[in-house]
């Protein structure tokens, strides 16, 4: 899929602790998001069919785009660390209600291909591919639209290894919502700090 979403974030975060002692600590955070979307483009729609044999090719093909260049959004993000002794464990939710609606150069654009009798022969007695290829090419405006971005679930498990505070974490990451820009499939990484 040719699905994009270009945007910019702008975060005001801070956290609270709750648990301060010698071996242990606990705090929680609130990340708060101003979204400021430059474009996107989204297919709407993608059908086609196309019949061939060994002398011809005929069918037809329609792809529907919804495009915009500016839009905003707020958003937020929610998360907790625990430490104890040489071990860490966190849990976020990440951009829960976030969504970027866009007001600027609205459009939907459609794109029709049809391929009538295409053979090696007619294209040689026309010289040209007009005559098998028929294109329409349209747009118009629309209203404003919203787009979801992903809310995802991050779990971490650490493990502080040497005297420098050098950290080996194992990062789980799962989408909570199926959007056009994300998946079910689980994420998994190790990060290493030093």
């Amino acid at each position: 899929s040719l699905d994009y979403i270009i945007y910019n974030s702008f975060n005001f975060a801070f956290g609270l602790p709750l648990i301060k002692q010698k071996n242990r600590f606990g705090a929680i955070g609130v990340g708060l998001k101003y979204l400021l979307g430059d474009r996107t483009e989204i297919t709407k729609q993608a059908m086609g069919n196309f019949y061939s044999d060994e002398y011809f090719v005929e069918g037809k093909f329609t792809w529907i785009r919804t495009s915009a260049t500016g839009g905003y959004g707020l958003g937020m993000d929610l998360g907790s660390t625990y430490e104890t002794g040489k071990y860490r464990f966190s849990l976020a939710l990440l951009n829960l209600s976030s969504g970027i609606t866009w007001n600027e150069n609205l459009k939907t654009k459609t794109l029709k291909v049809t391929i009538d009798s295409f053979s090696v022969y007619q294209v040689i007695k026309a010289n040209t591919l007009d005559s098998v290829f028929q294109v329409e090419d349209s747009s118009f405006t629309i209203k404003s639209f919203r787009t979801q971005i992903p809310i995802y679930l991050t779990l971490g498990a650490g493990w502080k290894f040497d005297d420098f505070g050098s950290i080996l974490s194992l990062i789980y990451e799962q989408n909570l919502a199926s959007t056009k820009f994300s998946t079910f499939v689980p994420k998994f990484s190790l990060d290493l700090e030093w």
